[in-house]
């Protein structure tokens, strides 16, 4: 298809040109079986580990990831078709009570980068009075808002948007970090429905009030959206922790496709101790082994990780003795307190005619848009999901909350529910090694 042709062609030439010498698609490209530290998964969290352990050049470490490397990640834009695409695990669960046991999809990266690959980019640290309730649920206070915005801080880079335009009075700075490795920028395309939005914020009676910075601690307003992109192309972990000065590492190696089966304990039969790392590259018709010397660090993901425990073994002993799989090491809390936050679209009618208004189903209109996004990183495409985005409450006397307890952390936060007084369950099934499928997974009551 022309379409997606024309940003492989671009986008392979630098790709080709800087060399990726640290990913290879074959564990007979590796120069050794044996790493210090075996990091299974390259996403949002596992490219972080990575980075610091290849900071010191006295280790060797290896990043197994059970997808590819797509290009096509970068263009913002194409988030929406990279969700249950071959980039997705494509994944399905009981979404639970509220949804009459519904079963429905749940979105994980199958790429490097992970979610991070194919996620909406929308950028939201959430409220004070969430970060302070996890501290509170925790017992350590690190995890409070004032404790964790250092390090928020660290990680973060704001940047100007690709079209350069004057952000004065779209942010504050003084919320945000400018040394960090993640970049975090906001819209460069503004559409004229974007700006009628914002202006009603503006008006004296509005009902939902223009907020300078959403991510200052108290969400509640309008606000222009914030997103993990710099220069026009997405930010994810693989662009940023992965980006080329880190994969020029010499103690740094990527092995692609490469689907992590379980874990191997070390030969002495140590309870808990474990060496070796199995995984299949054809779908399970071979499967090969990678020794660690020092740790395995299992970042499978809430989902990938949980399913590789099992498999090792490794989990509440009654789950794993019904699904056929010997238990050696009883970790009752393994597949527990699982939550994860539902979204549901709303679509508008409009009137209009102009076919530049959205991202086209004209295939001339779209195969225009990406050329200007190769061009010059702008128009359409530059940006995620996020244009510009609000959070609100219900008054306090609105009738729901005669029979509804108010589910948020408090009056700094939106209602939307990302903290729940019950937390789901996951259960993998018995299937093959490539299988994806069902994850098992069942939901606590989330949508409201």
């Amino acid at each position: 298809m022309q379409f997606c042709t024309l940003v492989l062609v671009s986008a392979l030439l630098p790709f080709l040109s800087t060399g990726y010498t640290s990913i290879v698609e074959h564990v007979d490209n590796l120069p050794t079986q044996e790493f210090d530290f075996v990091v299974i998964g390259s996403g949002t969290a596992g490219n972080v580990i990575t980075n610091h352990l290849t900071e010191n050049p006295a280790v060797n470490v290896l990043v197994l990831e059970a997808g590819g490397f797509d290009l096509n990640t970068k263009v913002p834009g194409f988030f929406g078709r990279d969700m249950g695409s071959p980039l997705d695990w494509n994944f399905t669960a009981n979404l639970g009570l509220a949804t009459e046991n519904r079963m429905g999809t749940v979105v994980r990266g199958f790429v490097l980068g992970g979610s991070s690959a194919i996620s909406s980019m929308v950028y939201t640290r959430r409220s004070d009075d969430d970060w302070d309730h996890y501290a509170d649920l925790t017992g350590d206070s690190g995890w409070s808002w004032d404790s964790i915005q250092q390090y928020i801080k660290k990680n973060e880079t704001f940047t100007q948007p690709s079209d350069f335009h004057n952000i004065s009075g779209q942010f504050d700075p003084t919320v945000h970090g400018f040394d960090g490795i993640s970049s975090v920028t906001l819209t460069s395309y503004v559409h004229k429905f974007d700006d009628l939005v914002i202006q009603s914020s503006l008006l004296p009676d509005a009902e939902i009030p223009f907020k300078l910075n959403p991510n200052d601690g108290n969400n509640i307003g309008l606000s222009w959206g914030q997103a993990m992109i710099l220069n026009g192309e997405r930010s994810s972990s693989a662009t940023s922790y992965l980006a080329l000065q880190f994969r020029k590492r010499s103690n740094l190696h990527i092995l692609l496709h490469a689907h992590v089966t379980r874990i191997l304990r070390m030969e002495d039969d140590h309870e808990t101790a474990f060496s070796g790392v199995e995984f299949t590259q054809d779908a399970g018709a071979t499967f090969q082994v990678i020794n660690a010397t020092k740790e395995i660090i299992v970042s499978g993901g809430a989902i990938g990780s949980l399913n590789i425990l099992y498999n090792s073994s490794i989990g509440d002993a009654e789950t794993l003795t019904n699904l056929g799989i010997l238990s050696t090491l009883d970790l009752p809390s393994v597949g527990q307190n699982y939550t994860d936050q539902g979204i549901v679209d709303y679509i508008w009618i409009v009137n209009s005619t102009d076919p530049n208004d959205f991202l086209s189903q004209d295939e001339s209109v779209r195969e225009g848009q990406l050329e200007q996004w190769e061009q010059n990183k702008t128009g359409p495409l530059a940006d995620g999901a996020l244009v510009t985005g609000c959070f609100f409450r219900l008054p306090d006397n609105a009738s729901i909350f005669e029979t509804v307890k108010d589910p948020s952390a408090g009056p700094n936060s939106g209602i939307r529910n990302l903290r729940v007084p019950h937390a789901g369950t996951q259960r993998v099934h018995a299937g093959d090694a490539g299988d994806a499928g069902d994850a098992g997974t069942h939901y606590p009551l989330l949508i409201m």
